[in-house]
């Protein structure tokens, strides 16, 4: 929506050039008449010359590149909008979810600094392999500006990831960061390799991958004292490379199974790197609070809230390019990251599951019915929808002030809420103007 009006605003701004121009021609000609000089000047063969250069020129040349332009405008905004509502969830959202439900479990330690660190290092990580295959998918999918527009959001979480690294051995953050974009390069290899069925350029990609598991197993074990052993993080890259493969060559072959390969890919980044990681770097910095469940409870509510954000986004790019057999696979994958939140919620309230549940799929309902609407040019639906949503965050914090006896407002539920919905509704404004 926001596009448009820029869209809007720069061909009003056309227009009116193009009355300046009418302007300057009729002002040459009229000095060409008061001026007898004018007429020798014309005749000399570098005016001849660029005369005939301007004359040459397509005009169609600088209409279409503007087109490029904005198209490759419009798709930086919707990957990076895709990682802002990403990244406010795990940055607003979680930690104040996990700081009420927390209290009301009797959990310690949710606002320790070693909880900080994991839930960083965990969604940080989660972020890579779901932005990756975002990526991935649009090179795949033959989409070169938004191939490029991801790859920018993906090389942002890069450097969030180096900072991370930074903050425990500032000397070693380019180093690191150097490391894991070469890494990045050999997935883009091998699937580059994939989609053109060249075994030799796969193979060549995968070996790369194993040198790199060699090298990051080294650099950790180095900055962290040996406080986590080369091989064991050689072992956890690993798994981590087969089921991003994995995934690539799902996606590569057309199957609709690759979206759960994704989140399984996405699991065990949280559940194994992440959570190994974290320990080591703790213990080498002198961080205390990662072994607590309060560390535990904020890191899975902050990855299980982004991994909604991004299998909603990539769900609904499925229904916004038309693949409706991808849009029902994604949905799906989607359906289960919703049962592990109300599994969350569970720990806290048992039984509200089940009435939990039944809200958030309300609410990714009204999404999709934001995204249909907005296909189909109904503005009615769009509201209709915004309106629904508008309900569901009262809905929400009326819910979380119950189950958690008041650690949790209504009002700051219903706050936070806002930002999550303001931000996705802006991601598939962003990727329904890119994409649809």
């Amino acid at each position: 929506m926001v596009l448009a009006l820029v869209l809007a605003g720069c061909a009003a701004d056309d227009s009116d050039d193009s009355d300046d121009v009418d302007d300057v021609e009729v002002q040459t000609e009229d000095a060409t008449q008061s001026d007898p000089a004018a007429d020798d000047v014309a005749s000399t063969p570098d005016a001849e010359a660029a005369t005939e250069d301007v004359a040459s020129e397509d005009p169609s040349t600088a209409e279409t590149e503007a087109t490029e332009d904005a198209e490759s405008e419009q798709s930086i905004a919707a990957f990076e909008s895709v990682r802002e509502a990403a990244t406010y969830v795990t940055d607003e959202s979680a930690p104040a979810l996990a700081a009420g439900l927390g209290q009301a479990a009797g959990f310690d330690g949710v606002d320790s600094e070693g909880a900080a660190l994991q839930e960083d290092l965990a969604a940080t990580l989660q972020g890579h392999v779901y932005l990756a295959a975002i990526t991935l998918e649009q090179l795949l999918k033959d989409r070169p500006d938004a191939f490029a527009a991801a790859a920018e959001s993906l090389a942002e979480n890069t450097e969030r990831l180096a900072g991370l690294v930074g903050s425990v051995a500032p000397d070693q953050q380019e180093a690191f960061q150097s490391l894991w974009e070469n890494h990045i390069d050999f997935f883009v290899a091998y699937t580059e390799g994939a989609k053109a069925g060249d075994q030799a350029a796969k193979d060549d990609a995968l070996a790369g991958l194993n040198q790199y598991r060699q090298d990051a197993g080294a650099f950790f074990a180095e900055i962290t004292g040996g406080a986590i052993a080369a091989e064991d993080v050689t072992a956890s890259l690993e798994q981590h490379v087969n089921t991003v493969i994995a995934t690539i060559d799902g996606f590569a072959a057309g199957d609709t199974g690759a979206f759960d390969q994704l989140k399984g890919a996405a699991d065990h980044v949280v559940d194994n790197s992440a959570r190994a990681l974290a320990g080591a770097i703790a213990t080498a910095a002198g961080i205390d609070g990662v072994d607590t469940d309060g560390a535990a409870l904020l890191t899975d509510i902050s990855t299980t809230l982004q991994e909604h954000v991004y299998l909603a986004s990539i769900a609904l790019e499925q229904l916004v390019v038309g693949d409706q057999a991808a849009f029902e696979a994604a949905a799906a994958t989607l359906d289960a990251n919703s049962q592990q939140l109300a599994d969350l919620v569970a720990a806290v309230a048992p039984d509200q599951r089940d009435a939990f549940l039944s809200l958030w799929r309300n609410h990714i309902g009204f999404f999709v019915d934001y995204t249909n609407g907005l296909l189909a040019g109904d503005e009615a639906a769009t509201q209709g929808a915004l309106d629904n949503l508008a309900q569901y965050r009262q809905d929400a914090g009326a819910f979380f002030a119950d189950i958690t006896d008041g650690a949790l407002s209504q009002d700051a539920v219903a706050g936070g809420l806002e930002g999550h919905v303001d931000t996705v509704i802006t991601a598939i404004d962003d990727v329904g103007s890119a994409l649809a």
